[in-house]
């Protein structure tokens, strides 16, 4: 891929850094764009940000980096010389791109910021109250930014969603009194990723896009540095090793700080949920403008209120009533994913474990997966679904005495021909082939995805017919991790 000379491109209003990357034979435009007072931190002369975006997806798709304008030279060396085997070393699917670019001094004359993202999550509101009047002047926020760089694509409405959280932001700004940079960009549009897996890289673009704005930027962590970890990292959140990410990626002009990763997250819910700005503009969704309740993230942040004793006092941002009727459900979820050791989860059920309904509904849930247990015998087990939920239930099965576990089915390539818990991950048409040599009398499918799961029991009667016996995932755990 080659990336060509940045520009910055003025409107009315606004100000546009663009660059042209072509990919074989196709030009694609990035753009990132702030209002026009910000125009004059915008950096046109250095390559840095747009490399940074798309180092992982270099990676990811096997593509060496060509640079028509310069990179900052301390930059280009860390990530040749530490970022890049680091991180492609221990990975079984990454390529080590070559970098073909010129160097350039650092930034000597960047105006002195100190900015932070204002998600308006529990990790966001971390960083942000930390830093606001601390007894360390210099490092105190200046600026709280709201980035479009991939966060919303998973959003069922992303512009109302975007719509809705710059409102939020708007509103927390005021009331800190710290000033509020909103960008927009075309980034995650015309180079789509995972932004789960490549949130860091993303963000940075965002913040190297302004780089002489800053001074010192608080990247909120989500993980401590407890769970530092580059093993397999192609298939994990860059939270597990934002510590080398951030620090390769420091300069002397610009620091980068992995900010609250000293902390727990319950130790974090703890410290912010006493704030009032944190009761009205909490919002932690993934999928609406405001908190669904039924999201990964809406369903943990939840739990933990419910373990710090505060979720009655966050009512105006969370149906509360609604958990309350639908509790077992929660405390079914937080039983399973402490099961398969989640962090997160393991401190939920540790402040929750001597809880009447959670007792009740660890006995109730057990008796179930015995029943289940004891039907699956003579039976030999596919599943379908290779992921975290496909693990919580093979989890649950094995924890009662089955395991008779043949095979997973995935269609995610990245995780085909690997092994999952010492069992062989297939695609399904790899499967189809190994099922021929098979008695399927003797099978059962588990369908574990929770999307498209009609869809794939057709297809499977559709190749199978009866010879097999499909079991859907709610046998085993109830309906509880129907919104996972």
């Amino acid at each position: 891929m080659i990336f060509g000379i940045p520009e910055i491109i003025e409107n009315e209003k606004t100000s546009r850094l663009v660059c042209n990357v072509t990919v074989g034979e196709e030009v694609r435009e990035i753009w990132f764009e702030v209002e026009k007072e910000y125009g004059q931190y915008l950096c046109a002369d250095r390559l840095d940000a747009f490399v940074i975006g798309l180092l992982s997806w270099a990676m990811r798709n096997g593509e060496d980096i060509i640079c028509k304008a310069p990179i900052t030279e301390m930059l280009l060396y860390n990530i040749k010389k530490f970022l890049l085997p680091s991180v492609t070393e221990n990975a079984k699917k990454l390529y080590c791109p070559i970098i073909s670019a010129n160097t350039i001094d650092c930034i000597k004359d960047g105006w002195g910021g100190v900015g932070t993202g204002v998600s308006c999550g529990i990790d966001s509101f971390y960083t942000i109250l930390n830093h606001l009047n601390s007894k360390f002047t210099h490092m105190n926020l200046t600026h709280l930014c709201l980035n479009n760089v991939g966060a919303y694509n998973s959003a069922h409405d992303a512009e109302t969603v975007r719509t809705t959280a710059i409102w939020r932001a708007q509103k927390v700004a005021e009331e800190l009194n710290l000033k509020l940079l909103i960008t927009n960009s075309n980034f995650a549009e015309v180079f789509p990723q995972n932004h789960l897996l490549t949130n860091t890289y993303s963000s940075m673009f965002a913040v190297f896009c302004l780089q002489k704005l800053w001074r010192v930027y608080y990247y909120s962590s989500c993980l401590d540095f407890s769970q530092f970890s580059l093993k397999n990292n192609e298939l994990y959140d860059t939270a597990y090793y934002d510590l080398l990410l951030l620090n390769c990626f420091s300069l002397p002009n610009i620091k980068l700080y992995s900010e609250g990763a000293i902390k727990t997250r319950l130790e974090k819910v703890r410290q912010v949920s006493s704030f009032p700005v944190v009761k009205r503009y909490l919002n932690v969704c993934i999928r609406k403008e405001n908190n669904c309740g039924k999201c990964s993230k809406c369903k943990r942040t939840i739990l933990e209120l419910d373990v710090v004793g505060k979720l009655k006092e966050f009512n105006h941002v969370f149906d509360t009533e609604e958990y309350y009727r639908e509790r077992d459900r929660y405390l079914g979820l937080t039983y399973i994913k402490r099961e398969i050791n989640d962090m997160f989860y393991q401190d939920i059920y540790n402040g929750l474990k001597d809880d009447p309904q959670m007792q009740q509904v660890e006995k109730r849930l057990e008796e179930h997966v015995k029943q289940c247990v004891q039907q699956l015998q003579g039976k030999k087990l596919v599943i379908y679904g290779a992921g975290e939920v496909g693990l919580m239930l093979y989890t649950l099965l094995k924890k009662e005495g089955y395991d008779q576990l043949l095979y997973w089915i995935d269609k995610n390539d990245t995780l085909q021909g690997r092994k999952k818990v010492g069992i062989p991950i297939l695609s399904y048409e790899e499967w189809k082939k190994t099922a021929k040599d098979l008695d399927l009398s003797e099978i059962c499918i588990l369908i574990s995805v929770i999307r498209q799961s009609n869809a794939v029991t057709q297809k499977i009667r559709e190749d199978f017919g009866d010879k097999l016996e499909i079991v859907e995932r709610s046998k085993i755990a109830f309906d509880w991790l129907e919104d996972v």
